[in-house]
């Protein structure tokens, strides 16, 4: 009898945890993912930022499609990105 009780208050303190554990580990999935999402972003926009300052070509090509313009003999397409 006493062992079933030790037993029974070990697995009433011990199921718990675990439920909170897989909620910490879902959390921490969640967290990794979206520190990837933003580690991407930052390298992309880094890359925009390296360009703009050290390739005038690039320069030009941002200002002429921010103010939709076009060099002689150039034909503009443009392709509309999702949202995330």
């Amino acid at each position: 009898m006493i062992v079933l009780v030790i037993i029974g208050t070990l697995a009433a303190r011990y199921l718990p945890e675990t439920g909170r554990n897989k909620e910490m580990l879902a959390k921490i999935q969640d967290l990794e993912t979206k520190a990837t999402r933003k580690k991407e972003v930052l390298l992309q926009n880094e890359r925009r930022e390296r360009l703009l300052r050290t390739s005038p070509e690039y320069l030009s090509l941002i200002a002429r499609d921010r103010l939709d313009l076009m060099q002689e003999g150039e034909t503009l397409i443009r392709f509309e990105s999702a949202k995330r």
